[in-house]
């Protein structure tokens, strides 16, 4: 079942000629059936333009590598650290970038093995240093309707550490830390001075932490991401303006760790208002998008994995000008860290989104938070351990406008990690809140729009008798509100799929959906329209014991109708499978 064209043509009358044929060409918004993320899986630079007019490329050098210990017993020496590196572009044609990499630190020395002493300590990873990337610059130029400026910046990666002497025997020195990766910060600032397009794409990936080897050593911790910020501005035109803005930003990965050492840290990545623009000319239309991701935890082969890093993007913007106002924020966990032993896997990182756009012009808003917990981690060894448990998924968008408002939210809760000899993981839960206002009480084009997909993480695969795949996270609705001239809300959401079990065990629980509409929503003077679609998560498969239980699905509404002349209210609710 779908419900894809949700932008009929009664939804945007009373809007001027030109801009309700462009509200009509973006009314495809969500399939009820599957999750309606528009995300094409390359970030905002799928958009970017080949062939630069001018390029800024820096490297920075790698860290020496550190001196082994030359004797029994003898350390290692700490490897050196990487060379930052700074690239700014300040222009010189329509199509300009910047891209900066940090050196990467270098290999820490081993310590001195043999003999009959305890072998020398590992030295340990220099760090890899920062990386920053600028492009600023304005263009006056009939002769180029676009301008685009990029910015990528990418920390140097941690160095590893050393071996420790006699490492992986009863004699074995002690290990050391893997190198810190390097920091990374980006900006891009445009403004078209003639013509009626801006671009500006800005990316930060923090470096990766180096690798640990041996009892006491820790994989390094993945650099922080920071300060990454686009701003575009568009011209003068007779037609209509576009400006674009987007930023990428993903913490780096901790390093893994080996021979009993633990993995090192994911770096947690924040986004905060990232973005800006403005396109007033014509119908103007101004797309802001931020994702900030975390860092995933490193592996470790004996001890403890890595903890991942959060993804935390939030987005408030107020406009006055624009005709079309569309604000996207994105926030992604890291992946938990990964084991071979006895130890479970590491829990999946937070994703957490939140937009508040208001227009102050009349016009098409469209607010969009989407967040994605992070997947925990797997255990691939024999000793039975549990893997780890999804990361949470929070997402919040607030949209205040005068005409045709959206407001979108999309959580999906992190997978649960698969165990090669024990449970599976269990999902993480989604969770989310949304708020759509048409303030205009008499324009028949003024209304407001609640479209929302949730969705449990499914649970991890298990392995071996008497264990179980993990169970998928149960969902319980969203909560908010909904008003215009005619309200409209459309929400859809799936309990968690159970997790598989092979050798002998059994298929994990389906989570529950339960979505007894939480939205409140009230019109003006048209209608008020409810579909809602609930389907429980199905139960995982057992190649040789009992399959999961379905969850159960649940759905109901409580909307208002107001002073609106018809209510539909349209629901669907289905438990899901159980497990073969």
């Amino acid at each position: 079942m779908s419900a894809n064209n949700q932008g009929r043509a009664s939804d945007f009358r009373g809007l001027p000629d030109g801009l309700r044929r462009k509200a009509l060409g973006l009314g495809d918004l969500i399939g009820l059936d599957r999750s309606p993320l528009k995300d094409d899986g390359l970030g905002p630079q799928s958009k970017l333009r080949a062939h630069p007019d001018t390029d800024v490329n820096v490297v920075g050098l790698a860290g020496a590598t550190g001196a082994n210990g030359l004797s029994p017993g003898a350390n290692g020496g700490a490897g050196g650290n990487g060379q930052s590196a700074s690239a700014n572009n300040g222009g010189g044609g329509a199509n300009n970038t910047a891209e900066a990499t940090g050196g990467a630190g270098g290999v820490g020395g081993n310590g001195g093995g043999g003999g009959t002493v305890t072998g020398g300590a590992a030295g340990k990873g220099g760090k890899g240093a920062a990386a920053t990337a600028a492009t600023t610059f304005s263009w006056n130029s009939i002769a180029d309707s676009i301008i685009h400026g990029a910015a990528t910046a990418t920390g140097g990666a941690g160095g590893n550490a050393g071996q420790p002497g006699n490492f992986g025997g009863a004699m074995a020195g002690a290990g050391a830390r893997g190198g810190v990766g390097g920091a990374a910060s980006s900006s891009v600032s445009v403004t078209n001075l003639a013509t009626y397009r801006a671009e500006a794409v800005a990316s930060a990936t923090g470096g990766a932490g180096g690798k640990a080897f041996g009892v006491g050593g820790v994989g390094g911790t993945g650099g922080v991401a920071s300060n990454t910020t686009a701003t575009a501005t568009a011209g003068p035109t007779s037609g209509n303006s576009f400006a674009y803005a987007a930023t990428t930003q993903i913490g780096g990965a901790g390093g893994a760790g080996y021979g009993g050492a633990t993995g090192g840290a994911g770096a947690a990545s924040t986004q905060t208002d990232a973005v800006s623009g403005s396109a007033p000319f014509g119908f103007g239309e101004l797309e802001l998008s931020q994702r900030a991701v975390g860092g995933a935890g490193g592996y470790s082969s004996i001890g403890q994995g890595g903890a991942a890093g959060s993804g935390t993007s939030n987005l408030t913007f107020v406009d006055a000008t624009e005709s079309f106002l569309t604000g996207s924020a994105w926030g992604y966990g890291g992946a938990g860290g990964g084991t071979y032993g006895t130890v479970g896997g590491a829990a999946g990182g937070a994703g957490s989104a939140k937009t508040q756009m208001t227009q102050m012009a009349h016009g098409y808003l469209e607010g969009q938070a989407a967040a994605t917990g992070g997947a925990g981690g797997a255990v691939v060894g024999l000793g039975g351990a549990t893997g780890g448990v999804g990361g949470t998924a929070t997402a919040k968008s607030i949209a205040t406008g005068i005409d045709v408002t959206f407001s979108k939210l999309f959580a999906t809760g992190g997978a649960g990690g698969a165990s090669a000899s024990g449970n599976g993981g269990a999902g993480g839960v989604a969770t989310g809140t949304v708020t759509a206002l048409a303030t205009s009480r008499t324009n028949t084009g003024a209304n407001a729009h609640v479209v929302t997909y949730m969705a449990g993480g499914k649970g991890g695969v298990g392995h071996g008798a008497g264990h179980y795949g993990g169970a998928g996270a149960a969902e319980n609705g969203v909560t908010g509100s909904v008003q215009g001239y005619s309200a409209y809300v459309r929400m859809s959401q799936t309990g968690g799929a159970g997790g598989a079990g092979y050798n002998g065990a059994r298929g994990g629980a389906g989570g529950a959906s339960t979505l007894v509409n939480g939205i409140t929503a009230v019109d003006y003077g048209d209608q008020t329209e409810i579909t809602n679609r609930s389907v429980g998560g199905a139960g995982g498969y057992s190649s040789a014991g009992a399959g999961g239980t379905g969850g159960a699905g649940v759905c109901g509404t409580t909307a208002t109708n107001g002073t609106g002349v018809a209510f539909v209210d349209n629901l669907f609710g289905q438990g899901g499978a159980g497990g073969a």
